[in-house]
Order: structure tokens, then sequence, then C-alpha cells
């Protein structure tokens, strides 16, 4: 047991004693004293953009600095599309969509009979007027919605 304790310490001492650099380049410290930030470079530490101290300071933003600064409410007119904003409720924010079948609109090429989700059902004898020759209506009762007889 000593034999193998005596080879360890053996091996393990000139791993120890070569350490990593000469002495001469270590600088003696206090004990207890730590080692600020801006002295391990030259540059010191990098600038902050943000205070993080809950005020909203000169050049910062929302965006930049989220902790110090709250994002401004959404309102039409702030370039963008958010909140319960559309095309119809703010133009100048939110651009036309193309009309599809489940917009909540009944629009373009949409009828009840192709779109159900978006238009209601026709009262029967009332004509859409759209094109679409919807349940209900037939030639004599909606000569622009149906074609006549052949």
């Amino acid at each position: 047991m000593y034999q193998r304790l005596v080879v360890i310490l053996g091996c393990l001492g000139p791993g120890v004693l070569m350490g990593c650099g000469s002495a001469a380049e270590e600088q003696p410290r206090r004990p207890g004293a730590t080692v600020s930030r801006a002295s391990l470079s030259d540059e010191g530490p990098p600038p902050r953009e943000c205070g993080e101290d809950g005020v909203c300071d000169d050049g910062e933003t929302p965006e930049k600095c989220p902790l110090d600064c709250d994002a401004p409410d959404p309102f039409c007119g702030d370039g963008r599309c958010d909140g319960s904003e559309s095309h119809q409720t703010c133009p100048l924010d939110c651009a036309a969509s193309v009309p599809f079948c489940g917009d909540g609109l009944c629009d373009g090429a949409e009828s009840h009979q192709v779109c159900p989700v978006d238009c209601d059902a026709p009262t029967p004898g009332v004509c859409g007027n759209d094109g679409v020759c919807d349940e209900g209506e037939s030639h004599e009762t909606c000569p622009l919605d149906c074609d006549g007889p052949a």
C-alpha cells in the first residue's frame, strides 16, 4: 500500500510542480480579495445598452430594452396589424387579404352553396344578386343569378 501511494504521488508531483506559467506572472492578492471583471481584460466590461433599472432612459426602446421600456398599446396607424385590427377596422395597418372560404366574410365568388361557413343561406324568395344561382332561386325569380332555359 505504501509503495503504491509513493508511486502515485511521485507521478503527480512533476505535473503539479510544472503548473501553468511562471510564478513571476502571478500578481499577489490579499486574502479574501476578488478579481473584478475590469481586471480580466484591458478593455474592461462591455458597455450596457440598457440600464435594466425599470426606467426607460434616452436611447432605450421597448425593442432593445424590454425590462426598462413598456411597449405602447397597439393602435390603428402604428404600422402593425395586431390585436383586434383587421383590414376592415384598420386598413392603414392591415393589408387586404385575398378572400378565402373560412375568413368570416362572404365576398368574392363565395355563396352559401360554395362556402356556407362564411355565407348565410339565402332567404327563400329573395335574390342574392351575386351571380350565383343559390338554393331557392330560379331564372324566373332571380334572373341576375340564374341562367334562363337554353
